[in-house]
């Protein structure tokens, strides 16, 4: 293949190679004839032959011409750290290609260091003492009336300050202590919101909704039970009637994980230590009464088919915590037996309530005293 400055083509073998023109006008160019206008200035002497009944213009080729850019820096790193530095040369260069920058990805994930949280506003958390009053106002404000978390293990992490992406025997999930935090800006004083740096209560919700919310589509946790705990908490999350992500969506995801565990069937023969036992169970029940509350509350069917659980009702031994006494009862409260009572009888009720509309006369039932 010959190549002299763009200007040649290639022809078959034993043919002679010939220029093309640079130039030409329109005319010659519609009719991809050969135009000799840079030779002779126009008109061309083909235009010339048709006695001035078409004008010569000479035709404006777009051929190899492209919008230039500015130059590029970027800086070679965290790709989160150049993402808003890209999306401003864009908007400056006038280029009006649709772009998608992707919030997070998984990469990016694993390797955010902890003490540059800063930089980041997935993991952000709150100053100490606002983290110590959020975390206060939810053990005495939401645990008794949905007690779906492990109080000791969740105070002895807590405590560490180790907190991690992934939730580990050791580290707290960050994407749960978000999820936490944003049940609590429900019921914390206006003191606790202002410390934080809010104005209201629906922009500190939004805010670590929003935080748990990607930090869980990233899919990072490995760690079922903490996940289905998550969930649980995101559920309790109300945007707009609009919003397709709505409580339902959230908790029936909750359902469907733990019923992938296992939650709704009998644990006796699993093989789970005693502790794990108990919160599988009060992690279930608490799904049945939102799944019950929800459907009420919106007109909706139940998520929760009665016929498929074979687990046994609650009782105040389902309750018990061990190592409760090593804990900071003034940050993390003390299970109450008026607590545990509340609860069986919320969780009574609700099954009382669907019980008469239940198409199966085998729908789980038990009476609500003895």
């Amino acid at each position: 293949m010959n190549d002299t400055s763009g200007q040649t083509i290639s022809v078959a073998r034993g043919t002679k190679t010939r220029r093309r023109a640079a130039v030409a006008c329109t005319h010659c160019n519609s009719r991809r004839l050969k135009c000799d206008v840079t030779i002779s200035g126009p008109p061309c002497s083909r235009c010339r032959l048709l006695d001035g009944t078409t004008e010569c213009v000479i035709y404006q080729s777009r051929r190899g011409k492209y919008q230039q850019y500015g130059t590029t820096i970027l800086y070679i790193g965290n790709p989160l750290h150049n993402l808003a530095y890209t999306i401003y040369q864009r908007g400056q260069s006038g280029h009006h290609h649709r772009l998608h920058y992707p919030v997070i990805d998984n990469a990016a994930l694993r390797t955010i260091p902890l003490g540059n949280a800063h930089e980041h506003g997935i993991i952000d958390l709150p100053r100490k003492e606002v983290q110590d009053e959020l975390i206060k106002t939810y053990f005495s404000c939401v645990q008794p009336a949905y007690p779906f978390l492990d109080r000791v293990q969740f105070a002895q992490l807590y405590v560490q300050r180790n907190h991690s992406i992934v939730a580990s025997s050791t580290s707290l999930s960050i994407m749960l202590l978000q999820a936490v935090f944003m049940v609590a800006f429900t019921h914390c004083p206006s003191s606790v919101l202002h410390q934080a740096g809010f104005q209201s209560r629906g922009d500190a919700k939004r805010t670590y909704f929003e935080r748990a919310k990607l930090l869980w589509d990233s899919g990072q946790e490995i760690d079922r039970v903490v996940n289905i705990q998550v969930l649980l908490l995101l559920q309790f999350w109300w945007g707009s009637p609009t919003e397709q992500r709505d409580s339902t969506f959230w908790l029936n995801a909750a359902i469907s994980l733990a019923q992938g565990c296992g939650m709704h069937r009998c644990t006796a023969q699993s093989g789970l230590a005693e502790n794990e036992r108990r919160l599988w169970k009060r992690i279930w029940m608490c799904l049945r009464m939102r799944d019950e509350q929800l459907a009420a509350a919106y007109g909706r069917p139940l998520h929760i088919a009665g016929d498929d659980c074979d687990l046994l009702p609650l009782d105040e031994s389902d309750f018990l915590e061990e190592g409760v006494e090593c804990i900071d009862e003034e940050l993390f409260g003390r299970s109450k037996r008026l607590h545990y009572l509340y609860f069986l009888s919320m969780s009574r009720l609700g099954n009382i309530g669907w019980y008469p509309l239940s198409p199966s006369p085998s729908f789980f039932f038990y009476p609500l005293f003895g």
